[in-house]
């Protein structure tokens, strides 16, 4: 799903944050604890954009409770 997809579909605007890559693992791990089907595109979608402007592989740290 494409950011145009999304926006023509859900007619929401897109916007673009700007933050530190540890606070964004912040942000995936309070994603991580919702339900799996809320969740994974979130998670996805967030992933595949740090990757994309990072030129590398993301690695999200999960912690065990």
């Amino acid at each position: 799903m494409t950011e145009e997809t999304t926006n023509t579909e859900n007619n929401d605007p897109v916007l673009s944050i700007a933050m530190r890559v540890s606070e964004i693992n912040t942000v995936l791990a309070g994603l991580q604890e919702l339900p799996f089907k809320v969740a994974d595109p979130l998670l996805k979608s967030i992933i595949a954009q740090a990757q994309a402007q990072l030129g590398q592989a993301v690695s999200v740290e999960q912690e065990v409770a």
